[in-house]
């Protein structure tokens, strides 16, 4: 997500805390909910608990972001373009923890594809 936003002319916190533990204390991942306003990510994390690990953070948005989900502390976590089939995260939805959240992220980037090439199915 971080990379996303810079690439479209955004800009990041260079570093912030909370959002990483203390490695030396075993699981470098915290732990916060999401939340959001817009229908575009509401499968995959609104209201969900989720697994973070970052201490960069998206300061301004690239062109053509849009915000769709927050941590607690108002940290954007997620985020969509407005007319291209991309959308980036920045918690992580791979963590063992939380597997339903990866399901519903790769199943939104699948429809995300689908919809752009006219309903094409996908090879999986």
């Amino acid at each position: 997500m971080q990379l996303i936003n810079v690439a479209l002319g955004g800009n990041l916190v260079p570093h912030m805390t909370g959002h990483r533990a203390v490695p030396q204390l075993g699981d470098p991942f915290v732990e916060t909910t999401l939340s959001t306003t817009s229908p575009a990510l509401r499968e995959v994390a609104a209201g969900m608990r989720v697994r973070c690990t970052h201490h960069q953070a998206i300061d301004r948005l690239g062109e053509g972001l849009r915000m769709v989900a927050r941590a607690a502390d108002g940290v954007i976590e997620a985020v969509v373009h407005e007319s291209e089939p991309v959308t980036g995260v920045q918690f992580h939805a791979e963590h063992p923890a939380v597997p339903e959240q990866l399901r519903s992220l790769l199943l939104r980037l699948i429809g995300q594809v689908q919809a752009r090439h006219g309903g094409e199915r996908i090879a999986s």
